[in-house]
């Protein structure tokens, strides 16, 4: 039951960034365009800013191999792959819900969904290693 719902969480993630995240005037724009926004408008400063927003257009990509993994039976591949996943949406959508921006409902939605997905991988991940310890301690014992 923990890889369908790990799935689950990794398509909602990565559909959330899709979704329309902060009103600007009479347009709204999806979690890409307002990074893509703030690079035009150099609001990006520093090498760390410009790198993090590179990387957050591989976002669904990241998510996609999350659940390639979960299909190949690879569930704590899958689970530190969801974990990047909402990590980085959950604090794109933090940033953007606490600073002065107008947000649409993708942002709380990423918020949830990335933060559940945390949740959810930790849960997973944890599991899994006690699975590990049980079953080496039975070909011990």
């Amino acid at each position: 039951m923990r890889r369908p719902v790990l799935g689950g969480l990794a398509a909602l993630c990565v559909a959330a960034t899709f979704a329309p995240w902060v009103d600007s005037g009479a347009a709204t724009r999806s979690s890409y365009e307002v990074v893509r926004a703030a690079q035009d408008l150099g609001v990006l400063g520093g090498w760390l800013q410009p790198a993090a927003a590179a990387a957050w257009y591989f976002v669904p990509l990241v998510g996609a191999l999350s659940v390639l993994a979960l299909v190949l039976d690879r569930p704590v591949l899958g689970a530190v792959l969801l974990a990047v996943t909402g990590a980085a949406i959950a604090l794109l959508a933090v940033k953007l819900m606490s600073g002065p921006l107008s947000t649409d409902w993708g942002t709380p939605a990423g918020a949830a969904g990335g933060s559940l997905a945390l949740l959810a991988a930790a849960e997973v991940i944890i599991h899994e290693r006690r699975h590990r310890v049980r079953a080496r301690a039975t070909q011990l014992g």
